[in-house]
């Protein structure tokens, strides 16, 4: 097995950070809406970055690097070993957690899949073998090593390749998606008694038959919901995605059927060979889904792509604010991350044309909107694999990836870029908000709001609270008392 180093790069690897304020933060921190904490890249050719996943927490990263990918000048390369690497955040600084996966010698599409539970414990890694069985592998970090969890899952019951897959918060409930005759189905595994047992076996319904392969599926925190898109290419199919829940039918934890929730949702706009569903994020609760379909020409541009939210209200799946077209020719929108709390929406933009640009966008949900906040994420490729899972967000949004599967810069051997929120804030000011604490101090010390003065709003000042009267400023009640800390300083009593 060829040996891979990889480099930890930080922030201060790409400029020398100015400090205008001499607030303790960067500017090109308070200016941005998200910065770069961690950027990771391979030595070696393998197309490093196809697939990533994080964790809820954000603090724990698995990226897949398969070999049936195509390399910068996209031609096929057979020369590298595939493999999978997780790292971890610890302190700030992101370094490999556990040993290198790599593949056996008849499984040489291992890395296709390379996905982590919500807790960051487990993983789901495997691929194709040269057989044509499809295999799946769970680990668990124990003892500084991945250690593999049961038994292969390679017993498929239809013929087919593995098209998507996905793993609960515990690790303990994986999802198939596969390719059927002129149908789409999923089947789930729930770890029982040491070993992985076949639980369920999902269809997607249909009218017509033309939708042959459950590219994406993915799955609620909790494991009792879970949502396949069913992909057709014929010019004259739709795509569409089901969301089905787990009902018990017996005594048994295992007694269950997978019953459709609401309608089979499809695209609004009526275009044929939209691939509605190629790409698929449940939030935690499963409630909330993001869909992208790369081929989509609704907006009007020849394979612009498109992505889109939908939520289950009042038994329906409604749509939620606008559909986001891609911008140019080919530029492939839809490829989604849904943050778990179902509020913030990484959207890559993998474009196949060598002309557009590639990049990824962060939104936010405002009311029943999404807003991009930030710049454009550019990534130094010249064009991705639809294929490619390019983009991860952990629960909340506040953390999340953007790999470059075929970086140019690096000869296509690819590299991922973790970033993290921030405020904004005022880089030549030190004190944003005039509270008596420095930018610096309130992002750094005291986990506090540095664009307002009050972030407990308790009625005393985050300066005030610090230097003062030894309150927490994150706390408008710090004694528990029942009084709020400011109104104890307005009556002369001890907050």
């Amino acid at each position: 097995m060829k040996k891979l180093i990889l480099l930890l790069i930080g922030v201060v690897a790409f400029a020398e950070a100015v400090d205008s304020d001499g607030d303790g933060l960067a500017d090109d921190y308070e200016i941005n809406y998200y910065y770069i904490v961690d950027e990771i890249s391979a030595s070696s050719l393998g197309n490093f970055g196809s697939v990533v996943d994080i964790s809820y927490d954000g603090k724990t990263l698995i990226v897949g690097s398969p070999q049936y990918q195509i390399s910068v000048n996209q031609e096929i390369s057979n020369s590298y070993n595939p493999y999978v690497k997780v790292y971890r955040e610890i302190d700030g600084s992101w370094a490999q957690l556990g040993q290198t996966l790599t593949k056996e010698s008849s499984k040489f599409m291992f890395g296709d899949v390379a996905m982590i539970s919500g807790d960051g414990n487990k993983i789901l890694v495997g691929g194709a073998s040269n057989n044509g069985t499809n295999y799946l592998q769970v680990y668990e970090f124990s003892s500084s090593q991945w250690v593999q969890v049961g038994e292969d899952i390679s017993h498929f019951v239809l013929e087919g390749n593995t098209i998507g897959a996905d793993i609960s918060y515990n690790g303990e409930t994986v999802i198939l998606g596969l390719r059927g005759n002129d149908v789409s189905y999923a089947q789930t595994w729930d770890f029982v008694d040491n070993d992985w047992e076949l639980a369920g076996m999902i269809t997607m319904p249909n009218g017509d038959g033309a939708y042959d392969e459950a590219r994406s599926v993915s799955i609620s925190s909790n494991a009792n919901t879970i949502a396949m898109g069913g992909v057709g290419y014929l010019a004259s199919e739709r795509g569409r995605v089901g969301v089905f829940d787990r009902v018990y039918t017996g005594v048994s934890a295992q007694n269950y059927d997978w019953i459709l929730r609401g309608n089979i949702i499809t695209n609004d706009i009526e275009y044929h060979q939209d691939v509605f569903g190629e790409d698929i994020s449940l939030s935690a609760d499963g409630n909330q889904i993001a869909i992208g379909a790369w081929q989509d020409e609704g907006g009007g541009i020849l394979r612009q792509g498109s992505a889109s939210v939908y939520e289950y209200t009042n038994n329906v799946w409604r749509k939620v604010g606008s559909t986001i077209y891609g911008e140019k020719i080919q530029h492939y929108s839809g490829k989604v991350s849904l943050s778990g709390d179902g509020n913030v929406l990484i959207n890559g933009y993998p474009a196949s044309n060598p002309n557009v640009d590639v990049y990824a966008k962060y939104f936010k949900r405002v009311g029943d909107n999404w807003t991009q906040f930030g710049d454009n994420i550019y990534a130094n490729t010249e064009h991705y694999n639809r294929n490619y899972r390019i983009v991860a967000t952990d629960y909340d949004g506040d953390v999340f990836a953007v790999a470059s599967p075929l970086d140019s810069t690096d000869n296509g051997t690819g590299r991922v870029r973790v970033y993290k929120t921030t405020y904004i804030t005022d880089p030549n000011d030190a004190d944003s908000d005039d509270d008596g604490l420095s930018d610096g101090d309130e992002v750094n010390t005291y986990a506090t709001d540095p664009n307002d003065a009050d972030s407990d709003d308790d009625g005393l000042s985050d300066g005030d609270e610090v230097n003062i009267h030894g309150t927490d400023p994150n706390n408008m009640d710090t004694d528990g008392d029942g009084v709020t800390d400011g109104d104890e300083v307005s009556n002369g009593t001890d907050p």
